[in-house]
């Protein structure tokens, strides 16, 4: 079987008619809670890192009495505990990052019920995948089979056996992870109240999560340059971030050529998760106009 690569959208309709979902959710609050204010604040935080760095390393600059080795050397010297103030500040950012997401994920595997013990439940899930194997091989789209389960034991099934299935149908390795997400949410969604709450607030958390990535590797650079050397300018950073923003929110799944598109759709919280992860994508710092990345390198 031949794949081509297709979106979210065309492979496990997480993001199916994303316009059609976003518009039914834009009006939906989006997830709260101190975690993800960690995420939603961290380019901002940067943002004011890096100003009080540019300000310092120009001070230092305007002390050179002339533009000697020499003098330019003190001065060099000089920057030396600004630097190492300033990478410590990011990597203080970075692990407050890194410390909120995870939190936020694991929050949503907990929260969802857990698999039957025992043979019993092996038995059932084994029997459960079977059922789902006939209906894929007859054509039916696999998030079809996804939508249509209403038992917490053949959601668990799938995740088991749902990504090893495809990747015999030519689907590469990087399917694994979304199908699975996409098991879960419909598992989350079944389970409702505190799975549901959850797992939105992980999906908005992978998106600015990724977001924040480029432009914490690119202060941590900046940290590292000489008071007379040159700075990066901060565009490619800024567009790295946008385009990770987008790709977890769009994701990106190959699709069988020989699989129907899904005839149903995802459920409540399926557009409640597409509406908040396309607004998560393109985040608003009160201007909507001044997103801080494109002014994180402003000050000179």
């Amino acid at each position: 079987m031949t794949t081509r690569p297709r979106s979210m959208a065309d492979a496990f309709g997480r993001h199916t008619a994303a316009a059609k979902f976003a518009a039914a959710h834009r009006d939906d609050p989006q997830p709260a809670g101190p975690h993800l204010d960690t995420l939603t604040g961290a380019p901002a935080q940067l943002r004011s890192i890096m100003a009080d760095h540019d300000q310092q390393m120009r001070a230092l600059r305007q002390q050179a009495t002339s533009n000697s080795d020499t003098e330019r050397q003190r001065i060099t010297g000089l920057a030396k505990p600004v630097q190492a103030r300033t990478a410590q500040r990011v990597n203080d950012l970075a692990g407050r990052v890194d410390t909120a997401h995870t939190t936020l994920r694991t929050n949503a595997e907990r929260a969802l019920p857990k698999p039957a013990g025992g043979v019993e439940g092996i038995l059932g899930r084994q029997a459960h995948w079977q059922r789902a194997k006939t209906m894929l091989d007859s054509g039916i789209h696999p998030q079809d089979v996804i939508n249509e389960a209403h038992d917490p034991e053949l959601l668990h099934s799938l995740a088991e056996e749902l990504p090893a299935y495809l990747r015999s149908k030519g689907a590469t390795t990087d399917t694994a992870q979304d199908t699975t997400s996409a098991v879960y949410d419909r598992l989350a969604e079944l389970t409702g109240g505190t799975a549901a709450d959850a797992r939105l607030a992980a999906h908005v958390a992978d998106v600015h999560r990724a977001g924040i990535g480029p432009l914490i590797r690119d202060a941590q650079h900046r940290a590292t340059v000489g008071p007379f050397d040159q700075k990066p300018s901060g565009f490619t950073a800024a567009l790295q971030a946008q385009t990770a923003r987008d790709t977890v929110a769009t994701g990106g799944l190959p699709h069988p050529e020989d699989v129907a598109q899904p005839e149903t759709e995802p459920g409540e919280l399926g557009g409640r998760i597409n509406a908040a992860m396309q607004r998560a994508a393109r985040p608003s710092y009160g201007d909507p106009t001044d997103n801080p990345t494109d002014r994180m390198h402003s000050a000179g």
